[in-house]
């Protein structure tokens, strides 16, 4: 899958013959599951045909907030990654230098995962999926590069709430 994608859901299902669910979890028991941060593989009965698929793509992180999903997790460790193998690259330069060039790195790193779909505007950020600076340290500031960035994932759609309304003709 894509790094912004779960590996859950329809689109992976277990591709195996022979297979046999021995208990059919009721909702409830799905929701204590999710809150245990268990994604249980069951059969599912989709429009493209009866699957057994996981049906949930929390991780074990103990928050309630975006980064529970397992898609942020593996998004938000590639972007560290990222930005901190290349401030390994701006060491040692001089400050000047290593500010403008990752500045320039962090613009193109986060316009382009944007782009990618991995993050949406917010008005957190005003309007936008990312916000970043970078500048000296400011208690030493001749040795030590502070880059922080803040950014606002895509989520997952976990759950679709379906209403409809049967409005009586005049």
């Amino acid at each position: 899958a894509p790094r912004n994608q779960p590996i859950a859901g329809s689109d992976y299902a277990l591709n195996r013959t022979n297979i046999t669910q021995t208990y059919e979890p009721e909702a409830d028991e799905l929701e204590l599951l999710a809150v245990a941060r268990i994604n249980p593989c069951i059969f599912m009965d989709y429009n493209s045909g009866p699957k057994y698929a996981w049906i949930d793509s929390l991780t074990g992180a103990p928050t309630e907030g975006a980064t529970k999903l397992q898609s942020v997790s593996e998004m938000g460790t590639w972007i560290d990654d990222k930005v901190v193998n290349y401030g390994l690259e701006c060491l040692q330069k001089p400050m000047a230098k290593s500010i403008r060039l990752q500045t320039r790195f962090l613009g193109e790193l986060f316009g382009a995962v944007e782009s990618a779909g991995w993050l949406q505007p917010t008005a957190e950020l005003d309007g936008r999926a990312y916000q970043a600076t970078v500048a000296a340290h400011a208690p030493s500031p001749y040795d030590t590069l502070d880059v922080r960035y803040d950014l606002c994932y895509d989520g997952t759609n976990r759950i679709t709430i379906v209403q409809q309304t049967i409005v009586r003709a005049s």
